[in-house]
C-alpha cells in the first residue's frame, strides 16, 4: 500500500482512483496511530498527575504527622525536663505581643484590655523582692539571751560601767525530733475485806485496737506518713527504729488495716452526704494493684510479705493490673473528699458511686442529682445520659476550663503560636472575672460582712464573663478553619468547641467552679504516693487506701489539724453510736473544737 504520491501518476482513471483510495487509507491509519499515541501520552500524563497529586497528599500527611510528632516530642520534653507550671513566661508574651494582639483583638478585646495586658506583662518582668517565710505564732518559743562578757561591760573611753539599753532580735527555726513514750494502763482492783466476796475492777479503756500495742497518736502518725507524706511502711519501720522503736512491718500493715476498718462507717457516711449536695467535682488517676486478695495484711496493703511492691515471682507479677482511684468532692455544705477504688476505668465506676454510696442497700440514698464537673473523659457520658421518670437528666455536665487551657498551652510550639497565645490570654480574662469575685468575697469577709450569695455570683458572671465567652466561641469557629484538625492547636480548638455547652455551664449557678482543679489537687497525694509505694496491694488494699485518703484529705479541706483530728478520731470513734457518727466528720469536729476553745478562753477571762 503506497504511503506517498508517486512521481508518475497512472493515466488509467481506475488505477488513479485506486491510488487515491490507498493513499487515503494510509493517511487514516497514520492519523489513527497518532491518535492512539496521543491518547496513550494523555493517559500516562494523567497517571503521572494522579501519582504526583498522591505524592503531594502523602507528603502533606507526612509533614502533618512530623509536625504532630515534633509537638508531642516538645510536650514530652517539657513534661520531663521543663517547668511543671503552665504559667507563660511574660518575656515570651512580650516578644510575640503584636501577633498575639492581632488575634486577641479578634476575640473581642477592647483598647483598655490590650493596654492592661501590656502593662501586666511589663510589670511581671520586674524583679520581685524575696520574702522570708512567716512562722506560725503558735509554735513554742525558746528565748536565748546573748550577753557581753563581764570584762567587756565597761566603757572603752572612760572606763565607767555600761548599762543595757536595748537588744537586737532574730528568730531561728529549729527542729526537735519526735519522741515516743510508753503508757502503762493500771486498772485498779478493789475487794471487800469485810466479807471477802465482792471484787470490782476498773473498766478497761477503749483502744483503737483492743489489746493492741499502738496508741491513737501512733496510728494517726502511721496513717498520715503513708497516705499524706507518701512513706511506705518499710521506710517508716526504719524511721521508728532510729528512735529505738522496732516494730515489724507486718504489725504496721495489720494496724493500718484495723484502723481503716474501724473508720469505714464514717467513710460511708461522708460519701452518702457528698451525694446529697448540688455539685460534685470528680477526677481519677491510675494505681497499680493485684487481682488477688492474699489475706495477708502486708500483701493486701502495699506489696509482698518481704516488702517488694513488684514480686520476683512471675506468677504474682502477672497479677499486677492497672486500677483507678477516683475522687468525688462535695459542695461547701458537704466539704468532703470521697475516694473510691475500682479495678478499671470503665463507666461502671462513676455510675456505681453516683447511683448510690457504699453501704447496705437499705441505707443507700437516692441517686445523685445535680451538676458533675469533670474532664471530658467518655466514662462519664453514661452518667450524663441517665434520666428521671420525666425524661430529665439527673446529672448535668460542667466541663473544666483548666483542661481546655492546657490544650492551648501544649499548642504553643505549633506554627500558629500567636493564635495559641491569644487563646490563652482570652481564657485568662475568664479567670480574671473569678479573681475579681474572690477579691470581693475577701474584702467583705475582712470587713465582717457576708460573702456574695450564689445568686449574686451567677449574675456577675452573666454580666462579665458571658459576653467574653460568646466572642471567644465565635473566634474559635473562625480559627478552626485555619488549622489542621490533627495539629495540636486544632485539637485544642476542637476540644473547646465540642465541650462548649459544658464549658459555659459554670456561669449558670454561683456555686459552680470555672475549673476542676480542686479535685486534681485532692488526687495529688495519690499521684505522688504511688511513685513511692508503687502498688495499692490488692482490691482490699485499694479500699483501705480510699478510706484513709478520704478522711485525711477531707480534714485538710476543712482546715483541721490532720494529726489532731485523726488521733481524736481513732481514740474515740469506736465508742460513738451510729446517731453520733456525723459529729466525727472533720467539719463538725472542727466546729466543736473551736467552740470548746472559745468557751475555755471565755472562762479563763
Amino acid at each position: 500500500m503506497p504511503t506517498a504520491i508517486p512521481a508518475q501518476l497512472p493515466e488509467d482513471p481506475a488505477a488513479l482512483k485506486q491510488l487515491v483510495a490507498d493513499l487515503g487509507a494510509a493517511l487514516d491509519e497514520k492519523v489513527a496511530a497518532l491518535d492512539a499515541e496521543r491518547a496513550e501520552k494523555e493517559r500516562v500524563a494523567q497517571e503521572l498527575g494522579a501519582a504526583l497529586e498522591q505524592v503531594s497528599l502523602e507528603k502533606a500527611k507526612l509533614a502533618e504527622k512530623l509536625e504532630a510528632a515534633l509537638q508531642r516530642l516538645k510536650t514530652i520534653l517539657r513534661e520531663k525536663f521543663g517547668r511543671k507550671s503552665e504559667r507563660i513566661a511574660p518575656g515570651q508574651n512580650l516578644l510575640a505581643f503584636p501577633g498575639i494582639m492581632e488575634e486577641f483583638e479578634k476575640v473581642g478585646a477592647d483598647a483598655g484590655m490590650v493596654a492592661a495586658f501590656k502593662e501586666e506583662l511589663e510589670a511581671e518582668l520586674k524583679p520581685h523582692p524575696v520574702r522570708q517565710a512567716a512562722l506560725d505564732e503558735s509554735l513554742p518559743l525558746e528565748e536565748k539571751v546573748h550577753d557581753l562578757p563581764a570584762e567587756d561591760k565597761s566603757c572603752d573611753k572612760c572606763g565607767a560601767a555600761m548599762t543595757a539599753i536595748d537588744a537586737e532580735e532574730s528568730v531561728q527555726l529549729e527542729f526537735v525530733p519526735a519522741t515516743f513514750k510508753r503508757i502503762r494502763h493500771r486498772r485498779l482492783k478493789y475487794a471487800c475485806k469485810a466479807c471477802g466476796e465482792c471484787v470490782k475492777l476498773a473498766e478497761r479503756p477503749l483502744h483503737p485496737i483492743m489489746k493492741g500495742l499502738p496508741g491513737p497518736g501512733f496510728l494517726a502518725q502511721t496513717l498520715i506518713n503513708k497516705y499524706n507524706d507518701h512513706l511506705p511502711l518499710n521506710r517508716q519501720q526504719e524511721i521508728y527504729a532510729r528512735h529505738g522503736v522496732h516494730v515489724p512491718r507486718s504489725s504496721l500493715c495489720d494496724w493500718i488495716r484495723q484502723s481503716c476498718l474501724l473508720l469505714e462507717p464514717l467513710y460511708d457516711l461522708a460519701c452518702m452526704l457528698v451525694l446529697q449536695g448540688n455539685v460534685i467535682q470528680a477526677d481519677e488517676t491510675p494505681v497499680n494493684f493485684r487481682l488477688k486478695d492474699y489475706g495477708d495484711a502486708c500483701e493486701d496493703l502495699e506489696g509482698d510479705s518481704e516488702g517488694d511492691a513488684f514480686p520476683k515471682s512471675k506468677a504474682k507479677a502477672r497479677l499486677i493490673k492497672k486500677g483507678y482511684m477516683w475522687v468525688y468532692l462535695g459542695d461547701e455544705e458537704h466539704p468532703y473528699c470521697c475516694f473510691d477504688f475500682t479495678e478499671n476505668r470503665s463507666k461502671q465506676g462513676p455510675l456505681n458511686f453516683l447511683n448510690h454510696a457504699p453501704g447496705e442497700p437499705g441505707e443507700r440514698p437516692p441517686p445523685f442529682r445535680g451538676y458533675l464537673q469533670a474532664d471530658a473523659y467518655g466514662g462519664y457520658d453514661e452518667v450524663f445520659r441517665t434520666k428521671d421518670d420525666q425524661g430529665k437528666p439527673l446529672v448535668l455536665e460542667v466541663a473544666c476550663w483548666a483542661h481546655a487551657r492546657r490544650k492551648f498551652f501544649e499548642a504553643q510550639d505549633s506554627k500558629d503560636r500567636d493564635v495559641a497565645l491569644a487563646a490563652l490570654k482570652a481564657i485568662g480574662e475568664f479567670y480574671s472575672v473569678e479573681h475579681k469575685l474572690a477579691d470581693v468575697a475577701k474584702s467583705r469577709e475582712e470587713r465582717g460582712r457576708s460573702k456574695p450569695s450564689y445568686e449574686q455570683i451567677a449574675k456577675f458572671r452573666q454580666r462579665r464573663a458571658r459576653p467574653l465567652l460568646e466572642k471567644f466561641g465565635a473566634w474559635l469557629e473562625q480559627a478552626k478553619m485555619r488549622v489542621l484538625p490533627k495539629d495540636a492547636l486544632g485539637v485544642a480548638i476542637n476540644y473547646a468547641l465540642s465541650n462548649w455547652t459544658a464549658l459555659n455551664r459554670y456561669t449558670e449557678q454561683g456555686y459552680l467552679s470555672i475549673d476542676n482543679n480542686a479535685s486534681e489537687r485532692a488526687l495529688r497525694n495519690v499521684v505522688i504516693g504511688r511513685k513511692n509505694w508503687l502498688v495499692a496491694g490488692s482490691r482490699r488494699g485499694g479500699r483501705w487506701a480510699a478510706i484513709a485518703y478520704t478522711l485525711i484529705e477531707s480534714a485538710k479541706r476543712c482546715g483541721a489539724n490532720v494529726w489532731e483530728y485523726m488521733r481524736d478520731l481513732l481514740e474515740n470513734f469506736q465508742s460513738a453510736r451510729p446517731s453520733e457518727f456525723h459529729k466525727w466528720l472533720p467539719d463538725q469536729w472542727l466546729k466543736a473544737k473551736l467552740a470548746a476553745g472559745n468557751t475555755e478562753a471565755a472562762a479563763q477571762r
